[in-house]
């Protein structure tokens, strides 16, 4: 248990006039004060001076917490900054492309200010995606029209496909097109003035962004770098002799998606060759034929191609974005400040200056100190104790801004009578940068460009709190960082930066296989972690973690076990389960009610999370489901009289439903999934529509598929 706090003198304004009066009686009995005296109206002040001063006294103990974190090395988390992609167009009625937007320009949102993470190109180009949809043998049927009809057609195999276009801002998936490539199609505007050869001219060499956004979540930049790099492939197609395209790979310039695995911007360079003119087919039947791009649709103009480009990702074909868009650049929910003179250097050792603003981006803060000869940048480091003695080096506490220089023998004193500047930084952040689309709309330093966004911007966070870092401590002496224990691999897991895990659970010496049949168990120095990821309170899904967050704290706690572990992350195995209960109702005129109760107080016993399970945290990983259990449940929700049955179905390993003898059991990694749940008023109970005729449980239709009806001529 914490202990309490005292304060250091709780008397307050009542207690010290009351002090007051019994001090003057005993000093003075002769003084008899009446309404009106002014020594009561000076004993009064007297006591209100007294109580501000003792409330500033009592918090003299927060100031020594806040104390004790930086003598920990802990300072306070400063405030995380939403980051995001937004496009950035320039009028399509200018005549040339307008200059380039340098790293650092701001944009608005309201009163919040972000600003760019690199160099932007606006430009009038429009985005247009493209792909080869496949043709199944059913619809091919639907439509009259055989392989061999179009075997002969083009006189050659073919695999049959429709074009289709494609919306950039709801994204696609390579696989879904029979080539496994987006063709992306660069348009000429409407209203621009210059034709597409004189828009091929003016971006020829010029570097264009594009943006991404993966379909799921996406990883932390830290966590995203450590995993093994996925590359994507951009490729200009240019009409040869013959009609048929040639590939050329583009020079991606950078990569912020890090692969497309968070939302981020890939550079590429436009050739400056102006030859390289894009293919053109003027009969259908010719267009996407072999490796050319296909046809778009009928409103838009082949002749305004610009460009067309081809993606694809050779080391993840089944690559899903949610988002594309042209002219993109990186935002951050930070503002800049330039040119910042700080202070002036005393010669002391352990002098500090603070920044006139909080919540400092660390890695964009450029320090300087003059020297005779200029200025000399000065380098961040997390500790000045184990600094040499002429390193010029600083600590910097992003949260407040506080900058801390060494003392002579770990790290350099800033030398007497030189000024001391902040280059540059940013600083900014918070929660209130989470904005959806479409908040972001003006560039600062140039209005008239019209911004576009498209994506959110996610990952703010606020400051942490003195009580929120007190809360981190205990557990933080604990594992210091390193995952030892097992309550440590619980504990780290859970702090994955921007995993979203809910809750950890640790199997000692379980090494997975490729089927339950290869699984090892009690294998020294091997341990797996099963992790589940956050799910609201009516959300009846099972809380699966994503590819994404297995990585992220796959790579958070392998940088924390010792070297000779053996660590896995995983996801739990959910086994099916089904309920049907019979109960007998003490009011009939409550029933729907007091049956729906005992569905959810049924549902929220076997949930995964919190509040399930016995102890409130969630079913154990590996207990077993046991019928006299959820009758006891199910019998203590007001309403209920009686439960003279309850029985449990699963699916057998053909996956036909069966009726168990009471007890379900489950395997260590092992949680249950309720499918479904019946609750009826009588003695026998009835098992949830569907289960035994081939349905799901789920006691709905299994959605069918539609048939895609072709433009007819």
């Amino acid at each position: 248990m914490s202990l309490p706090l005292p304060n250091l003198d709780d008397r307050r304004f009542d207690d010290l006039v009351a002090e007051l009066r019994a001090r003057l009686s005993s000093h003075l009995p002769e003084w008899e004060p009446v309404s009106g005296d002014p020594g009561m109206a000076l004993i009064d002040l007297l006591a209100w001076l007294a109580e501000t001063i003792l409330y500033r006294a009592n918090l003299i103990p927060e100031r020594q917490r806040r104390a004790f974190l930086g003598l920990l090395g802990l300072p306070l988390r400063a405030a995380s900054a939403a980051a995001g992609v937004v496009c950035i167009d320039s009028v399509a009625t200018a005549p040339q492309p307008p200059a380039l937007l340098t790293a650092g320009s701001r944009l608005r949102a309201g009163p919040l200010v972000f600003s760019t993470e690199s160099e932007c190109l606006p430009s009038s180009l429009l985005l247009q995606l493209a792909q080869k949809a496949r043709l199944d043998e059913a619809t091919l049927a639907a439509r009259g029209i055989s392989r061999s009809d179009l075997a002969t057609l083009y006189n050659r195999p073919v695999t049959p496909f429709e074009p289709r276009t494609l919306a950039a801002s709801a994204g696609a998936r390579f696989a879904d097109g029979v080539d496994g490539v987006l063709w992306l199609a660069l348009l000429r505007p409407a209203k621009a003035p210059q034709d597409a050869a004189a828009l091929r001219t003016a971006f020829a060499g010029r570097t264009l962004a594009l943006g991404l956004a993966p379909s799921d979540e996406a990883l932390d930049g830290l966590v995203a770098r450590e995993l093994p790099t996925r590359q994507l492939r951009l490729e200009l197609v240019h009409a040869v002799d013959g009609g048929e395209p040639a590939f050329l790979p583009l020079e991606l310039v950078g990569d912020s998606s890090l692969g497309a695995r968070q939302p981020g911007t890939l550079r590429f360079r436009l050739p400056a060759n102006l030859t390289l003119a894009p293919p053109r087919y003027d009969d259908p039947k010719d267009a996407g034929l072999g490796a050319r791009p296909p046809a778009l649709a009928a409103e838009l103009d082949p002749a305004d191609v610009v460009h067309w480009l081809r993606l694809s990702s050779p080391d993840d074909p089944a690559l899903q974005l949610a988002w594309l868009g042209l002219n993109a650049v990186d935002v951050r929910g930070l503002d800049l400040r330039r040119d910042l003179l700080l202070g002036i250097g005393d010669g002391r050792p352990e002098q500090s200056l603070t920044l006139p603003d909080g919540g400092i981006d660390a890695a964009s803060l450029q320090l300087e100190v003059e020297t005779a000869s200029g200025w000399e940048p000065w380098q961040a480091v997390d500790s000045l104790a184990g600094a040499a003695r002429d390193a010029a080096v600083y600590r910097l506490d992003a949260a407040s801004g506080r900058l801390d220089f060494g003392d002579g023998l770990r790290g350099r004193v800033p030398p007497a009578g030189r000024r001391i500047r902040a280059a540059s930084y940013r600083y900014g952040g918070g929660a209130a940068g989470n904005l959806p689309a479409g908040r972001i709309r003006e560039v600062v330093e140039a209005p008239a460009l019209r911004v576009r966004q498209e994506w959110p911007t996610r990952g703010g966070a606020e400051a942490e709190t003195v009580a929120e870092a007190e809360r981190r401590l205990p557990a933080w002496l604990n594992h210091r960082d390193r995952a030892v224990t097992a309550a440590d691999l619980r504990t780290l897991a859970l702090e994955a930066p921007g995993s979203g895990i809910a809750r950890a659970e640790v199997v000692r010496g379980l090494i997975p296989g490729d089927t339950l049949a290869a699984l090892r168990r009690d294998v020294p120095g091997a341990v797996a972690v099963f992790v589940l990821g956050q799910r609201a309170a009516d959300d009846p899904s099972p809380p699966r973690p994503t590819p994404a967050q297995l990585r992220e704290v796959y790579a958070h706690l392998r940088a924390r076990c010792p070297i000779g572990c053996e660590l896995y992350v995983l996801s739990p195995r959910f086994v099916p389960l089904a309920l049907a209960c019979a109960l007998g109702v003490r009011d009939p005129a409550s029933e729907r009610e007091t049956l729906d109760r005992v569905a959810a107080a049924l549902r929220a016993w076997l949930r995964a999370l919190a509040p399930g399970g016995a102890d409130g945290r969630g079913w154990p990983l590996g207990r077993s489901i046991d019928a006299e259990e959820l009758r006891a449940v199910a019998a203590r929700v007001d309403g209920v009289s009686r439960v003279p049955q309850l029985r449990l179905y699963a699916p057998d390993a053909s996956g036909q439903w069966q009726t168990l003898n009471g007890t379900l059991s489950l395997q260590d990694y092992d949680l249950p999934e309720l499918r479904a749940v019946s609750v009826v008023s009588g003695d026998t109970a009835t098992p949830p529509s569907g289960l035994f005729d081939g349905g799901t449980g789920d006691g709905g239709a299994a959605p069918a598929p539609a048939p895609v009806i072709p433009d007819l001529c």
